[in-house]
């Protein structure tokens, strides 16, 4: 399991699933990335963005990409 939060965001990923909640409207999203290859590259993809972004613009990416609940 891997959980992340910030004043805007909060992040948990557990079993290929990312949820990022959107602090401010309660709103949640679903992600789940994979490769050519089928593999599950979610929290790895997510791990590298906030190196190079920071959380709170990795996390707003992800929400925007995802499906809702």
């Amino acid at each position: 399991m891997y959980t992340q939060t910030s004043k805007n965001y909060d992040a948990d990923y557990l079993g290929g699933i990312m949820v990022i909640t959107n602090n401010e409207t309660g709103a949640m999203r679903q992600v789940s990335l994979r490769n050519d290859k089928g593999r599950n590259i979610t929290l790895s993809h997510f791990k590298e963005c906030i190196v190079s972004h920071g959380f709170d613009n990795a996390a707003r990416v992800f929400f925007v990409i995802g499906k809702e609940d």
